[in-house]
């Protein structure tokens, strides 16, 4: 996470923004960019491919209006010396934000970072070219029944951004649970960005028809028995790119949490019903 005056801490009672009758109470403390202007609590699960239980509900934000307050018109007023510019790629915005759900002594996190990226003198009259590289790690407290048996988050083009076109994304699907090196690198139009890792855990993907939405999730069986709690036990890593008319503006992206997953062990907690 960047510096605390970035930032703001929302404590959250579940069940008072959000209803479910029978679902055991929920605290969660969240912590989000202070340009944030509104986090949303709805049932059920927006990933359509992973099915919602009777106690899922999902935690949604859009991006600050900063970071999508600019048009990238590489085009407009080019003479010969911005001609022969070569197109490169440049990282406009990045932040995190942290969600901490917390059931009287068991404690699980998950935390979700964004890098912005867009193709400078790209060459092309008509488009923009622009992707999101999100991340997310999670774990639980240290040294409880729990076992965290899945994690991750998702991204799609926000209600109010300019409209976009799927242009790529990275990874090309899902991955077994054995040691393998997984390819988030993805061409935003003639400028490949992005970076390779190695991961030894099952990753599920799911990637819509809606240009820019995707989502991944770790699967797994862990225990945090280290005794830090700040130990992660999950990580999950996508990017997409879409493409957007030439005068219409930076997209704007809404990012979710699903609540199903998070930590089982026969404990009884909402989303293991």
């Amino acid at each position: 996470m960047n510096s605390a005056d970035q930032y703001r801490v929302l404590e959250v009672n579940v069940a008072e923004v959000l209803p479910i009758p029978g679902c055991e109470p929920v605290t969660e403390t969240l912590i989000v960019s202070k340009d944030v202007t509104e986090i949303r609590y709805q049932r059920g699960n927006i990933d359509s491919a992973e099915p919602s239980k009777p106690c899922s509900y999902s935690v949604v934000w859009d991006d600050p209006a900063s970071l999508t307050s600019v048009k990238d018109n590489q085009e407009e007023g080019r003479g010969s010396a911005l001609a022969a510019t070569a197109p490169y790629d440049e990282e406009y915005g990045h932040y995190c934000a942290s969600r901490t759900t917390n059931t009287g002594a068991n404690v699980a996190w998950n935390d979700a970072c964004v890098v912005y990226h867009v193709e400078k003198y790209d060459g092309n009259s008509t488009w923009n070219f622009y992707s999101s590289h999100v991340s997310s790690s999670c774990g639980t407290n240290a040294n409880t029944n729990g076992v965290l048996e899945s994690c991750g988050r998702g991204v799609m083009l926000s209600a109010t951004s300019p409209t976009g076109y799927w242009n790529s994304y990275a990874p090309a699907g899902p991955s077994p649970d054995n040691c393998r090196t997984i390819s988030n690198v993805l061409n935003l139009w003639t400028v490949s960005v992005g970076y390779t890792y190695t991961s030894c855990d099952e990753q599920q993907v799911f990637k819509y028809a809606e240009a820019g939405k995707m989502s991944t999730y770790w699967k797994g069986s862990k225990k945090n028995t280290s005794g830090n709690n700040n130990q992660v036990l999950g990580a999950t890593s996508h990017h997409v790119a879409v493409k957007v008319g030439q005068n219409d503006g930076r997209p704007s992206w809404s990012h979710w949490w699903n609540s199903d997953g998070y930590y089982c062990g026969g404990l009884g907690l909402p989303w293991c019903l």
